[in-house]
């Protein structure tokens, strides 16, 4: 399970890190570690004896580097809490073709569900989302990510921006 970025609350840091614990996988960490709770701590201490934790502690803005850390997972969940706008971990996932798991709710969810770019779940139905979403091949996805992003891409948000200009 990769998260990337600052471990904050509402982008569901502990909700992977209890995944991870779960689910008997890995927890890749991309950026800088922050305060955490005693239960994040107990997590963390638990998968790192196991040699299932993985933390840079540092942002990381090499793209290369960041690309291999995308390319370390297949699919990417995104359990925002109390969060309803737009994803930029997300929009990286997709230019990775990597199918993600969010929310229904907000913005996110509303993309995902209307472009099928992964799947959303009700927080009642999160494991049965998450154990659907990890046994559906990414290449179900593939066709409708590439699709959507040819629309995310820096030319033609370019030529979006020049025509609302003109206007």
């Amino acid at each position: 399970l990769l998260y990337f970025g600052a471990p904050q609350q509402r982008r569901g840091y502990s909700q992977l890190l209890e995944l991870a614990l779960r689910y008997d996988a890995c927890f890749i960490h991309c950026g800088l570690r922050h305060e955490s709770s005693e239960s994040d701590d107990a997590i963390r201490l638990k998968l790192e004896k196991e040699n299932r934790l993985f933390e840079t502690n540092e942002y990381i803005i090499d793209p290369l580097c960041i690309e291999h850390f995308f390319k370390s997972v297949s699919h990417l969940v995104l359990p925002y809490i109390n969060f309803t706008g737009s994803s930029g971990v997300m929009l990286q996932a997709l230019s990775y073709n990597i199918p993600v798991l969010v929310p229904e709710r907000g913005l996110s969810g509303y993309r995902v569900k209307k472009h099928s770019l992964g799947l959303t779940y009700n927080p009642s139905s999160f494991d049965l989302q998450f154990q659907r979403f990890y046994n559906t091949p990414t290449d179900t996805f593939t066709e409708s990510i590439n699709k959507y992003m040819r629309f995310q891409s820096a030319d033609q948000l370019e030529l979006i921006l020049m025509k609302a200009l003109a206007s």
